[in-house]
């Protein structure tokens, strides 16, 4: 009975240090200038700390880039594929700072949301939302490829231009006061009940290609180049469309519907 009694001690011991080894935390930017992969003297354990953790952020754990982040300005510089749970930028900066990297991933398994100056500079590479991607900042953005499964909100208080690769958006989108300079959109969910917020801003090129998703517009869509429909609905819901100089549809396999009801086609 003694020796089960300290086994069950020892394996409970041993199970609470695993948990504790991967459980989720905070981590936050500090000390300005650096490499994301510089995690003793970057990612501290509280804001503007000076207690560093003993490895880079994990997919586990919410980045944080606050007011104690960048004092004097600073670049954060993606030196290796970065992972994280949350990646929020807020906490009222008084700087600009820079996020650049070229042909790596950033992978934030849940939302990523930034609402503060920051001139945003990634160029191949992908960036991999889990969650919804909420950008209301106030500088032009640059990104690679990227891959949405929430909703997609871009919603600077001033105009700015959007460079991207392609994007594939499994959820909802609203966007104003974006010059959308991509290649392609790719609505993808698979799910119904997504809306197209657009206040005035124009596409590039967009396809809907998700099986069983369905997108209703809450206002005009334009497009400036070409639309391309392979699965799904469409529902113009009374508003204005323009899909560009062409309208594509000739898939072997494509299964979609399109409601125009109450829009003047």
């Amino acid at each position: 009975m003694k020796l089960f009694t300290k086994s069950l001690l020892v394996l409970s011991l041993f199970l609470l240090t695993a948990v504790s080894a991967f459980a989720q935390i905070n981590l936050y930017w500090v000390g300005g200038s650096g490499n994301w992969s510089d995690h003793s003297n970057h990612w501290a354990l509280s804001s503007g700390g000076a207690v560093y953790h003993n490895q880079v952020p994990s997919p586990l754990d919410t980045v944080i880039f606050d007011a104690n982040s960048f004092p004097s300005g600073g670049t954060v510089s993606l030196n290796v594929d970065a992972f994280c749970s949350k990646m929020v930028w807020g906490g009222g900066m008084s700087t600009t700072p820079t996020f650049s990297g070229s042909g790596k991933v950033v992978e934030v398994g849940g939302d990523f949301t930034l609402d503060v100056p920051v001139n945003w500079s990634l160029s191949g590479g992908s960036f991999n939302v889990g969650g919804d991607f909420t950008y209301a900042g106030a500088n032009n953005i640059n990104m690679g490829n990227m891959n949405v499964e929430g909703d997609f909100n871009m919603t600077p208080s001033a105009s700015v231009n959007f460079s991207y690769g392609s994007l594939y958006l499994a959820g909802s989108l609203t966007t104003q006061n974006t010059n959308w300079l991509g290649s392609w959109i790719y609505f993808d969910g698979t799910t119904t009940g997504h809306t197209i917020t657009s206040n005035g801003d124009h596409f590039d090129n967009v396809m809907f290609q998700g099986q069983g998703g369905e997108w209703t517009l809450t206002d005009d869509f334009e497009v400036d180049g070409e639309t391309q429909f392979k699965w799904g609905s469409f529902v113009s819901d009374g508003n204005n469309v323009d899909f560009g100089w062409r309208l594509y549809a000739l898939f072997g396999d494509a299964d979609f519907d399109m409601d125009f009801t109450g829009t003047d086609t």
